[in-house]
């Protein structure tokens, strides 16, 4: 058996937001922001994989624009800014 070029893309991780919450304000300070975690779902086996590097793109409110930007760190972690003048 040898090796097939067509099948050199065929393994593909399924992009998957395992966590996103919002950072509770406090009253030392007192903003929102958006947080989460970017992992890839390995096909077959099901495992989750960081995606480290990565764009998430959120908005505060749906049709808000225009979108704000957050990368993920090595763990598939991202903070995103601070939610202001959401009421």
């Amino acid at each position: 058996m040898s090796w097939d070029p067509r099948l050199a893309n065929t393994f593909r991780l399924c992009p998957a937001m395992t966590s996103f919450t919002l950072g509770k304000p406090t009253y030392a300070y007192r903003n929102a922001y958006p947080a989460g975690a970017l992992v890839g779902i390995q096909p077959g086996s099901g495992d989750a994989v960081p995606l480290a590097g990565r764009s998430v793109s959120y908005r505060p409110v749906p049709g808000a624009a225009p979108a704000a930007q957050a990368v993920t760190d090595a763990t598939g972690r991202f903070t995103g800014g601070d939610y202001v003048d959401v009421r």
